[in-house]
């Protein structure tokens, strides 16, 4: 759904490729449930006073990543309570969530599936109170038939669960895909993004100014971060100092690599780094998250989820 099948031969998949649906004849609504380098080590249960490995290690592991499964975009409460993670079933995507217990993880399960639409990208806001995701479930008004573009969609606790998906609206979301959301404090919202692109493949990165309260229209970052190639998957420090990154661009490392922009005193991110090994691979890596507390950063690679201590994000800065 966001141009990051790790299986497909092709380096930049298009994201209507892979999210597009034809949706059933009649409305179903979302079932909401309460040659690649070796593998790293694994952490299978991190917990608040752990620290983060300086190499890459495989997040838990039988609980999250698991062999043969296709796991990417993660987020996680800021009390390492909950996580939320997205899963590819081979072109059907869902979004699903584990908690922790006394003894550990619990069972993991879905939160948001469905017989016809996608859900994936998970993203909590800085409330927690609210779960950001993508979806191809069209969007209100839209009829059941239409072509699905996804959309940026979020559900909101209640006291028995979460809401039904809520669509973001139109002044976020455009008449293309639009996805994978990041906020700051400040309630801005950055994502990606293809609306006006003159060619497929071609997605740069957007903020919406006070998007939890009264969004503004979006506007396309500079060129410190946007290029002429494909620019999705941002992560924005909550303070909105840095902003992580995937880019599919000449020089890679592998398919996909993650990169690194810092703010700088005109307020403007400078020129993006790519970042180095351990981290970026003969692979693809995508979907970054920083954890609350800024010590763990977290990525898809090899299909699975590692994580590593975040100061290899500016390492070289």
């Amino acid at each position: 759904m966001s141009a990051r099948d790790g299986r497909s031969a092709n380096p930049l998949p298009s994201v209507l490729a892979r999210a597009v649906r034809l949706a059933l004849p009649f409305a179903l609504l979302a079932t909401i449930a309460l040659a690649q380098p070796p593998a790293p080590p694994s952490a299978s249960q991190p917990t608040e006073s752990a620290a983060p490995s300086p190499q890459p290690e495989l997040f838990a592991p039988g609980v999250v990543s698991l062999p043969d499964r296709y796991e990417f975009g993660i987020t996680i409460t800021a009390d390492e309570s909950e996580i939320f993670f997205g899963i590819d079933f081979g072109q059907k995507y869902e979004i699903w969530r584990v908690a922790r217990t006394d003894d550990g993880w619990g069972e993991p399960g879905p939160l948001l599936k469905h017989e016809t639409y996608d859900f994936n990208d998970p993203m909590l806001d800085p409330s927690e109170q609210r779960l950001y995701f993508i979806s191809t479930e069209p969007r209100p008004g839209a009829s059941d038939d239409a072509e699905a573009d996804p959309d940026i969609w979020y559900i909101e606790r209640q006291d028995d669960g979460w809401s039904k998906p809520i669509h973001a609206g139109a002044t976020i979301n455009s008449a293309d895909s639009d996805y994978y959301s990041s906020f700051t404090d400040d309630g801005d919202l950055y994502f990606a993004s293809n609306r006006g692109a003159e060619r497929d493949g071609n997605y740069d990165l957007y903020v919406a100014r006070s998007a939890l309260t009264e969004p503004k229209a979006p506007v396309r970052l500079g060129s410190g971060v946007n290029t002429g190639a494909y620019e999705a998957d941002p992560f924005v420090a909550p303070d909105g100092s840095y902003i992580v990154f995937a880019a599919g661009r000449r020089g890679n490392i592998g398919r996909g690599d993650l990169f690194i922009a810092f703010r700088g005193d005109d307020g403007t991110f400078e020129e993006a780094k790519r970042l180095g090994p351990p981290i970026n691979t003969e692979g693809h890596e995508l979907c970054p998250f920083v954890s609350r507390d800024g010590r763990t950063f977290y990525y898809t690679s090899r299909e699975d989820i590692y994580r590593i201590d975040a100061a290899a994000l500016w390492a070289d800065r």
